[in-house]
């Protein structure tokens, strides 16, 4: 039972590590359509607060209880709504194209 409950923990803290990544270089790449005019700055702000929450509340979830999987789940619907929203305000078919398959 130990050994599970490290692996999870390990397990569930690479996926926090992953997606505070993630995070950053969507907050970068929203930072730069909004340098490039593609955006308005309230879309950069909001992917910015929606990021931070998403994974404070997971790492808050892992803090409390690592060995358990809720931390995923939180950074899951998080980054399922952060990308229907990009999904839903964008005009970049590019855009379109790499948003949709994430939130299928």
């Amino acid at each position: 039972m130990k050994k599970y409950i490290k692996d999870y923990s390990y397990i569930n803290r690479i996926i926090l590590v992953i997606f505070l990544f993630l995070s950053l270089v969507y907050i970068g790449g929203s930072a730069k359509e909004y340098i490039d005019g593609y955006r308005e700055l309230w879309f950069v702000i909001g992917v910015a607060i929606v990021s931070m929450l998403t994974l404070g509340g997971a790492f808050i979830e892992y803090k409390r209880n690592n060995a358990k999987n809720k931390s995923g789940w939180i950074l899951a619907l998080g980054f399922c709504i952060l990308y229907t929203i990009t999904l839903l305000t964008t005009d970049k078919s590019t855009t379109y194209a790499i948003a949709f398959i994430y939130v299928i």
